[in-house]
């Protein structure tokens, strides 16, 4: 290369953006680099047109010391300018005339503004508020998908702004149809949309409005999800030209002295929703050092008792204290009068979160355990598919008197304890009506809401439904059949819910399918009911008339018109001695139902030929209360195998234990023989509340006819 002075070869560079020349290099070891001529090419030129962007040439200049005749020359890619959204999607040009306002009379004070340049003072209101005219609005929605869904974005709201809030405060300008707050968000702000163009018309005046201590912004926004860049660039524009708007009519002579915000005296009062003493508590509120400080002295015990005193909560006490001393020494008339004082108190001091009902505080007789309290803490909502309803009727079943006798103490405590819940005091009452006056946050309104008249039934092991409110589970809870009274629907699920069991998880009437769905079953199979005149008697005989079942009965001599007219044909009396060997010559059933208690003894005594024998009079939680779990279990498997087993040495059918199981689709099938008209309680009477404790008395004296119901109302 030195001796020649140039090279033989050229070397060709390239680049993805332009085409390059070919480079001639002469000297390759010249530690200075030659300086770099810029030229433009076509690419340059057609990037300098779309972007309007100077390319500079830069210095030409070669190694002319050595003679050289060679140039190197070199291509820049110019850096693209940052485009603005506006740029980027242009309107299309119908749509930018639209937007661009008529030219109206021009205000004398600012005529040499360039925002009245673009747009003329908006329409005045009745009362001399300026807004967007429908022109403007009409312009405005032009483009913008699915424009029938007028939709506002509120800015600037507090974080602890509820819907209802927001709701109440764009009310004032007319009819809200929906308030929406993301979940997720990083500001203050939520979507309002109005029903009619007159309400989102009047909703910009609310701007700059004070809502929860903070000044809003509303602007335009638009409905669905999917935002594409042209949309929102559209969005942009139009919200950029109702800002211009507004900075206008600030400048308007004619509303100088006119606020943004509406008044208050044209425009509706927000309607306060109604408060619940018991349910509307106030906001929490976080102390300071001092304050925790202060509430420490006044919560000790000194204070307590000083509080107390002044309630005249120390005289009910030293009263209890004489009370208990009265009956020792056997001083009838000083308890009397020491227990009317003491009731008086405790009306007197009856507070918040408290309610009334009944409930037992040991195991006993029911006419001196049962008593009546007025200052029952309230349930509370421990999960969030839990419902607190306020209750209008329920029912006393028997498992209420055998819970009062202590029938399965050991076992129902057990569970309840596992739950959380404590053996005494309790409240008994298993099936009710009422009203759903608060509701956890895993409920959809779709399904049940606050309000919504219910029935239900609460499980064996829980505290129960008679008093004020109860807190149960969604799956234990139903809208009420619109058909049915408030006292005929507080007597149906517990008994209802007991035949269904019986009949069909445990008899398998309607086979798989009837088991796990609310579809019946059971056409053409023959059953026999005994007890048929009791709560759940009654109900069992219906369901099985209503699925086409052959269906047989017996009851006591006084009650046998009242089944005959539930629509059963064949019908005996127990108390005949001939109605065994009446039964016995029928042939054999399905299914033997024993709703009267008779145990399962009573199979192997009598010469009835049968499939299935089901009695709901199970020896289960008995024997495990006399000789514990372990042994009891073991003394139910041995009875159980006996049974079966003398049974089926006389021909018969298998024997087993119905039971109470509050299933949703048990309750669902209730439902729709209700609704169709095919099932109805009977109800033997109605006590009001206040006289709980001699319904109890009824159901111990037996010889129903139908169920007993309290009415709370």
């Amino acid at each position: 290369v030195h001796q020649h002075g140039q090279l033989s070869k050229s070397h060709v560079f390239s680049s993805s953006a332009a085409k390059f020349n070919l480079i001639n290099v002469k000297d390759l070891f010249n530690p200075i680099i030659h300086k770099v001529n810029h030229s433009t090419n076509r690419a340059a030129k057609m990037v300098k047109q779309k972007r309007k962007i100077t390319a500079q040439p830069a210095a030409t200049n070669g190694n002319d010391s050595e003679g050289s005749d060679y140039e190197v020359e070199w291509q820049v890619k110019p850096t693209p300018a940052k485009l603005s959204k506006a740029e980027q999607f242009p309107l299309p040009a119908s749509v930018e005339k639209k937007l661009k306002k008529p030219l109206g009379k021009r205000n004398q004070l600012d005529s040499s503004s360039e925002d009245e340049s673009d747009d003329d003072d908006g329409e005045l209101d009745a009362n001399g508020l300026p807004t967007l005219t429908t022109a403007q609005i009409g312009a405005i929605l032009e483009t913008v998908k699915n424009n029938k869904r007028f939709v506002l974005m509120v800015k600037n709201l507090n974080f602890t702004t509820a819907k209802e809030e927001i709701h109440s405060h764009f009310s004032q300008a007319g009819t809200v149809k929906g308030v929406r707050i993301p979940k997720f968000r990083s500001s203050g702000f939520a979507f309002v949309e109005m029903a009619d163009p007159g309400g989102f018309q009047k909703a910009f005046l609310l701007d700059k409005s004070v809502l929860d201590g903070r000044k809003i912004s509303v602007n335009l926004s638009e409905s669905g999800n999917k935002k594409s860049a042209t949309r929102i660039q559209l969005l942009e524009k139009k919200n950029a030209e109702i800002r211009k708007l507004r900075k206008k009519n600030k400048k308007s002579a004619k509303a100088a002295a006119i606020s943004l915000t509406p008044d208050t005296v044209s425009l509706p009062a927000r309607p306060e929703p109604p408060k619940d003493k018991y349910l509307d508590k106030p906001k929490q509120k976080w102390l300071t050092k001092k304050e925790v400080k202060v509430l420490k002295k006044k919560t000790s015990l000194k204070a307590k008792f000083k509080n107390l005193s002044q309630k005249g909560i120390k005289a009910m006490v030293l009263t209890r204290c004489i009370r208990l001393s009265a009956s020792a020494a056997k001083l009838g008339d000083i308890a009397c009068s020491i227990r009317g004082l003491t009731t008086a108190t405790a009306a007197a001091n009856a507070c918040y979160g408290k309610m009334s009902g009944w409930q037992i505080h040991s195991y006993g007789n029911p006419q001196e355990e049962v008593q009546f309290s007025d200052g029952i803490k309230m349930p509370t909502l421990k999960s969030p598919t839990q419902l607190l309803v306020k209750v209008k009727a329920a029912s006393v079943n028997p498992i209420d008197v055998a819970m009062i006798n202590g029938y399965g103490a050991s076992v129902l405590n057990a569970m309840r304890c596992k739950d959380g819940g404590i053996e005494f005091p309790l409240v008994l009452g298993r099936d009710f009506c009422g009203e759903i006056v608060q509701k956890g946050l895993g409920i959809s309104s779709r399904d049940l809401e606050v309000g919504d008249e219910v029935w239900g039934v609460v499980p064996v092991h829980l505290q129960g439904c008679h008093a004020d409110y109860v807190a149960v589970e969604k799956y234990c809870l139903f809208k009420k059949p619109s058909n049915l009274s408030k006292i005929d629907a507080s007597a149906v699920l517990y008994a209802g819910l007991t035949a269904w069991s019986g009949l069909y998880l445990t008899g398998h009437l309607g086979d798989l399918l009837g088991a796990i769905s609310p579809v019946g079953g059971g056409r053409g199979k023959k059953v026999l009911v005994l007890g048929a005149s009791g709560g759940v008697g009654t109900l069992a005989v219906q369901m099985l008339l209503a699925e086409g079942v052959e269906v047989f009965a017996t009851c006591s001599a006084d009650a046998m018109q009242l089944v005959s007219n539930l629509g059963v044909h064949y019908l005996l009396d127990y108390n005949d001695p001939t109605h065994v060997q009446s039964i016995a010559s029928v042939g054999r059933f399905d299914i033997v139902l024993d709703c009267a208690g008779k145990g399962t003894e009573y199979a192997s005594q009598v010469p009835w030929l049968f499939d299935q024998y089901i009695t709901f009079n199970s020896p289960v939680l008995k024997n495990i209360d006399a000789h514990g779990f372990a042994a009891g279990m073991y003394q139910n498997a041995a009875e159980l195998v006996r049974s079966n087993v003398t049974a089926l040495n006389s021909r018969q059918g298998a024997v087993k234990w119905g039971y109470f199981m509050p299933a949703p689709q048990g309750i669902a099938y209730l439902q729709r023989l209700v609704e169709k008209g095919k099932l109805l309680p009977v109800v033997d009477k109605v006590y009001p509340f206040a006289k709980t404790l001699e319904a109890y008395e009824r159901i111990e004296q037996k010889h129903l006819r139908g169920k007993i119901v309290i009415d709370f109302e």
